[in-house]
This record gives C-alpha cells, structure tokens and sequence, in this order.
C-alpha cells in the first residue's frame, strides 16, 4: 500500500508584449494547411515590420522580439511541401544557434496565426526510459538525504506536467508546472511570410540563448 506524503512543484510562467504588436482590425480568417493536405480556418494576425529574417534553404526563419528586447519568440516555418518531422529532426543545440544567429534584421510581411495551447502529460513513462528507473521503486528508492528517518520509504509515485501558452495581437502568455509526489511504501519587395503551415516555434531569452518554451504548430487550435 502507498501513501501520498510529499509534491514539489517547480513552477516558470511567462508574459511578453510584443515590440511591434498586430493590429487586431487586420486579423481575419484564412486557410491554415494541414500536414495531410486538407486546410482549416484560423484567425491570421497580420504585420509589416522590420524583424529578423532568414531563408534556411528548406525553412523560413523569423523572430518577433518582446518589448525590451530581451526575449523573442523565433519561428521555424518548412517550406511548401517541406516535412515539420525533418525540420523538428534537424534541430540540434549547433543546428539551432547557427540558425538563429542567421537570422537578420529587414521588413517583411508577416501572417501569422492566433493559438492557444493546453498540453499535460504523465512523466512517469519517459523519465524511466531515459534511466531514472531506481527513483521510482519503492523497494530500491534511496531518500535518505531528503528524509533520514524515512528516505529508504520513498519513492517518486508521479511526475505530471501541465503547459499553456497564448499568442495573440498584444502578446505571449505561458506558463509549465511540474508536480512530483512523493509516496511512501506503505526581392521585388518585402519577404512574405505566411505561416499557414506546421511550424515549429520557441520562447527564448536572446542574449544567452535559453529556451523557456518550445513547441510545434500542426493543426492551431479552434
């Protein structure tokens, strides 16, 4: 028999404004493909601004910075016909630097859409893949730098995480928190960017490079 004795909750929740916020009068409705070539209705923000921008060869990239400049969300967006799976496979920690880093600043023309993003899941599964099998039995657990009288008890019962993030005309608001129970044993122009495909996007602080958020768009939600 287990007992539910103890959580830790790390916790990071973020909200940015936009530098150069859309305006929402030019939002409107269009297409947005869908990786198995059928097409939905999105509510598509719309700016002309100067941001960063690079053609990749097989992707776009561009950043939108947040008011102050410290942080930006950067966008990956697959070519037509491209792959979001060969995109997403390509993005090593090297591959993802010289990427950004190649991106500069120039006007373009970019649609992009609104999206809001609820996402929890049960850690338990992956974290044991990736080797952290002994910290959740509870006959091999050891805790005993936690609790003395009782670390050799203990045992990781859940880990669960929870995520949102809401991009909009004025900004990005998001959040994750992750619980841990503790049980005892008992050219002509601008550049068009129309983001109306998968595409792969990232909340980073820009001068160290962390990643805070980090998802991919494949069908935005209603």
């Amino acid at each position: 028999m287990a007992l539910f004795v103890l959580a830790f909750v790390p916790y990071i929740y973020f909200y940015g404004g936009w530098l150069h916020t859309f305006d929402e009068s030019a939002t409107a409705d269009d297409d947005f493909h869908l990786a198995d070539g059928s097409m939905a209705s999105v509510p598509f923000m719309y700016q002309e601004e100067e941001l960063s921008y690079a053609d990749a060869g097989d992707f776009q990239v561009v950043e939108l910075p947040y008011g102050g400049g410290a942080f930006a969300m950067t966008i990956l967006l697959p070519k037509p016909g491209g792959s979001i799976a060969a995109t997403v496979a390509s993005l090593s920690s090297d591959a993802w630097q010289s990427t950004a880093a190649a991106a500069i600043p120039q006007k373009v023309d970019l649609y992009m859409p609104k999206f809001s993003l609820r996402w929890d899941a049960l850690l338990n599964d992956p974290l044991q893949s990736l080797g952290m099998r002994l910290a959740f039995q509870g006959d091999v657990a050891d805790f005993t730098r936690m609790s003395r009288a009782a670390g050799n008890e203990l045992y990781i019962s859940k880990v669960k995480q929870k995520a949102f993030v809401d991009v909009h005309e004025e900004g990005t608001e998001a959040a994750a928190a992750t619980s841990v129970e503790i049980s005892v044993t008992c050219t002509c122009g601008p550049p068009v960017i129309r983001i109306d495909r998968p595409f792969v996007f990232a909340i980073r602080e820009r001068l160290s490079g962390t990643i805070l958020f980090l998802g991919k768009i494949v069908r935005p939600p209603a």
